[in-house]
């Protein structure tokens, strides 16, 4: 189907050949996450300019709308996809197409599905393109493949994986497998990472030590959901102003702003140093069993493994104290 849209574009071309690959990782990762999250596809200008000089000649066969450039003239953001376009990209994104890339594979996993798992799964249309992906690879029989890049520090996998579909469908398909996360993770780095003033300190306490009673103070504070407000409370650490609702979230959160202004720190630059221990202590875990696939600050196996043990390995080897919860899987 490739072959048969790439004609489209005139003789062929590296130039061209790497356009169609520009275009079609915006639309994987909005796919992966822009859908699921309600977020527009981007593409960055940058980047097709570097694949190919002349792109704004072939626009109109990916895009049929997008708006002006903006976001300091380095992204558009696509209003409508091309129906060809997307026609193609669909039928690439479920058979498991993988643009090649420079980063090297850290690691590679090759796992399948358990063979009585169950189809009936009731899923919105929102979620439809991620049952049709998993139901492909069950149909065909194949086994889940993924390669491991960092980017900068933190483990994602090349192409659509189980990694980035939804919880609940996750867990409906691996319903044998073992789901351990760091709690907290992020913030329980940063408080261990970075120097924090007396008063940030202890102000991020409750946030640190009693993680859970903390959210259901404040999401009763606030009047929202517990959900909500861990994606507020997440939300903060990376330069997030917004109001929470939550005097006491609020609170964090402005001291937070000061810390960031007094320390000059950017959001990608915190994040780039957190995930780079989120993905050591994440390396010193998995040493301890067989993962099928890994979650950024966790991992899905169906080995049980000694959580006291790991917990100590990580605080020994890499200095930082982690609380590793498993979830249900099911």
């Amino acid at each position: 189907m490739k072959t048969q849209f790439m004609k489209g574009l005139g003789r062929k071309s590296h130039a061209k050949e790497k356009l169609f690959n520009v275009y079609y990782e915006c639309f994987e990762k909005w796919m992966r996450r822009g859908i699921y999250h309600d977020e527009p596809p981007f593409v960055p200008s940058k980047e097709l300019s570097k694949a190919n000089v002349r792109y704004f000649k072939y626009k109109h066969l990916f895009v049929a709308a997008d708006t002006p450039y903006f976001i300091n003239e380095k992204c558009k953001q696509i209003t409508q996809w091309n129906p060809q376009f997307i026609e193609c990209a669909m039928h690439l994104f479920n058979t498991g197409y993988k643009v090649q890339e420079s980063l090297p594979c850290i690691r590679r996993h090759e796992w399948k599905l358990d063979n009585n798992v169950s189809l009936s799964y009731s899923y919105t249309v929102r979620h439809k393109h991620f049952f049709d992906w998993v139901k492909g690879k069950i149909d065909r029989g194949e086994s889940f493949n993924d390669h491991y890049v960092r980017r900068p520090h933190r483990l994602y996998t090349r192409g659509m994986s189980m990694q980035y579909i939804p919880s609940d469908m996750r867990n409906h398909f691996m319903p044998n497998h073992n789901d351990y996360d760091f709690q907290n993770c992020h913030w329980s780095i940063f408080a261990q990472t970075q120097k924090l003033n007396k008063e940030y300190s202890e102000a991020l306490q409750p946030l640190i030590d009693e993680p859970i009673d903390f959210m259901k103070y404040i999401a009763k504070e606030s009047g929202r959901d517990v959900k909500h407000m861990k994606t507020k409370r997440n939300a903060i650490i990376y330069g997030d102003k917004r109001g929470t609702g939550s005097k006491t979230l609020n609170n964090i959160r402005n001291k937070h702003q000061a810390w960031l202004i007094e320390n000059h720190k950017e959001a990608t630059e915190l994040f780039s140093d957190i995930t780079s221990w989120e993905t050591k202590a994440l390396e010193e875990s998995i040493t301890q069993c067989n993962p099928d696939l890994l979650m950024y600050d966790g991992w899905m196996t169906k080995e049980t493994i000694d959580i006291q043990a790991v917990q100590q390995r990580i605080k020994d080897n890499i200095g930082i104290d982690l609380t590793i919860v498993q979830k249900a899987a099911a």
